[in-house]
């Protein structure tokens, strides 16, 4: 009976130990599968982390460049505009002046008559 205990024993303790042998093989195995798939979900991210800076990079790149030519444009619509306005002034002046040269010159010719008279 005493043979058949220990037998008995024995038998648990080695099942125990297989037992813990087979839980830390499979707890190395579950964490070296969990390191794995982080690093593949990480990895994976992380270029599509990339990928998404590198496309708003280059939106904004070419917004860039639009509101460039927009201002250029704008700065050769106002050079542009300074230019008609200057014009516009120096016929509006160059009217008067011969307005008033017309005006003194009647008045002249109307003061000559009026002596004559």
């Amino acid at each position: 009976k005493t043979e058949a205990s220990q037998d008995k024993a024995e038998a648990l303790a080695s099942f125990e130990e297989r037992a813990l042998t087979m839980m830390k093989e499979m707890e190395v195995s579950h964490e070296a599968d969990m390191k794995t798939s982080l690093n593949e979900v990480e990895s994976k991210y992380s270029a599509e982390a990339e990928n998404t800076f590198k496309s708003y990079t280059a939106e904004m790149e070419q917004l860039k460049k639009a509101y460039d030519d927009v201002k250029q444009s704008f700065g050769q619509l106002t050079v542009e505009a300074a230019a008609e306005k200057e014009a516009y002034i120096k016929q509006y002046e160059e009217a008067l002046q011969r307005t008033q040269a017309t005006l003194e010159e009647e008045t002249r010719l109307a003061k000559d008559k009026f002596r004559l008279e």
